[in-house]
């Protein structure tokens, strides 16, 4: 195992990978914005690139009928991107059909999405740099047909595995609750060949463990269960402890969370412990169209209430611009621009989905979040940058998919700063 290890990877795995308090976990879905999102941040920001690490959601796509290819030249998404433009707020990846005539591109399925999946994360994550995978849609036994494997069908996450190591993307594995019987095995196997550890995602709400014992959530026991099942040990585990969507009424409090942290035995001994949760809702019917929405950002005042009340600081996580079940497939979403402060999340609108009047009002959301007070100006990222200058631009564009990843970069940038600010105070009682 050791001269596999050394001669798969060049220079050897030694990246520290304990967090601490000041450091960042988003859950990102591996969309077409999110994935920009992260290589311009590298890019323009790499001293705040290396304060977070990525869990990247493989998300396979609904197949949908192709259509015409537009070449867009923008700062924020290369040219000849095949997948860097989204008219709707899910992607679409293709693959071309070899033979006689002109190179014909078809909507490719699940498994040749996962088949181009390690490329696409090479420029979103970068080499030498670990991040969590986790395949959430993608059931532990689905096979696919390797590129070398002349015909006979691979293990599709296996496969996935194996190209990111001969990439040198360094992956963590995430086993979930609620994984089918098989995925506990290939995250066993993984943990064990690449010696990176293993990551644990568990929610934290009472309903989910049945089986708990009277007067607890059960969170506890169900760690206990999975480690046993991994055969690992705290030191080499990370767990996520997901709140998901936060009620806009309250009721998840910080006490409520370090109960539920004091169930976990010897959780001081784990690796890191990750605590995500979000304000974002999952639709926007309800909110006022053609304005802006300010909706407080419950995660972030939980967390530092937290941070004074908990015997283990979690490292703060959140799911980006996203609510964690979305972006969801089917119809035409109504423009919008979501846009990070400290204490809200300002939810621009626009008034419909009328694909002809697109272009006008994503120069009024952009509009709307400058007028509001709250904007951070042009300099703060590439993506104030670009929403200073919208208003202006004769021809925006106007797919939501670009515009998530604005909002996912600006997130970003503003979340790694807000930890900066508390970096320097007392976190633990």
């Amino acid at each position: 195992m050791a001269s596999h290890q050394e001669n798969l990877f060049d220079p050897p795995f030694k990246t520290s990978l304990e967090f601490g308090v000041g450091h960042y976990v988003p859950i990102l879905k591996s969309l077409a914005g999110e994935r920009r999102a992260l290589e311009q941040m590298a890019a323009g920001a790499p001293d705040a690139r290396r304060r977070l690490t990525p869990l990247v959601e493989a998300r396979d796509p609904i197949p949908q009928p192709p259509r015409e290819r537009r070449v867009v030249a923008n700062e924020f998404a290369d040219e000849g991107d095949s997948d860097a433009w989204e008219d709707d707020d899910y992607e679409i990846a293709y693959e071309v059909e070899e033979g006689a005539g002109p190179a014909r591109k078809k909507p490719s399925g699940p498994r040749n999405y996962l088949r181009g999946l390690p490329d696409q994360l090479l420029p979103m994550i970068g080499k030498f740099s670990p991040f969590y995978l986790d395949f959430p849609t993608t059931p532990s036994d689905r096979l696919m047909t390797g590129r070398k494997s002349k015909g006979a069908p691979v293990n599709a996450i296996e496969y996935v595995y194996d190209a990111c190591r001969a990439r040198h993307l360094w992956f963590i594995p995430v086993l979930a609750v609620g994984a089918d019987d098989g995925r506990a095995a290939l995250v066993r196997v993984a943990s064990q060949t690449d010696r990176r550890g293993v990551c644990l995602r568990l929610p934290l709400l009472a309903t989910v463990y049945s089986d708990r014992r009277a007067g607890t959530l059960g969170v506890g026991d169900r760690v206990a269960r999975m480690l046993a099942e991994l055969k690992a040990s705290p030191g080499d585990v990370d767990l996520i402890l997901e709140l998901r969507q936060l009620d806009p009424a309250g009721g998840v409090t910080a006490e409520f969370v370090a109960r539920a942290f004091d169930e976990i035995a010897n959780l001081k001994e784990f690796r890191n412990v990750i605590l995500t949760g979000t304000s974002v809702p999952n639709t926007s019917a309800g909110l006022a169209r053609g304005q802006i929405t300010y909706i407080a950002r419950q995660e972030w005042t939980l967390y530092t209430l937290l941070r004074k009340i908990s015997g283990r600081v979690p490292t703060f996580g959140d799911y980006g611009v996203q609510n964690p079940d979305g972006p969801k497939a089917g119809g035409i979403p109504i423009p919008n621009l979501r846009y990070t402060t400290t204490p809200d999340l300002l939810y621009s609108l626009g008034e419909n989905n009328d694909r002809d009047t697109f272009a006008e009002q994503f120069r009024r959301t952009c509009r709307q979040v400058i007028e509001s007070g709250r904007f951070r100006g042009e300099d703060y990222s590439l993506a104030d940058l670009i929403i200073a200058r919208t208003p202006a631009d004769r021809k925006p564009r106007v797919d939501q998919g670009f515009w998530r990843g604005l909002g996912t970069l600006h997130h970003l940038t503003q979340v790694i700063e807000d930890l900066k600010q508390l970096d320097s105070e007392p976190a633990t009682r």
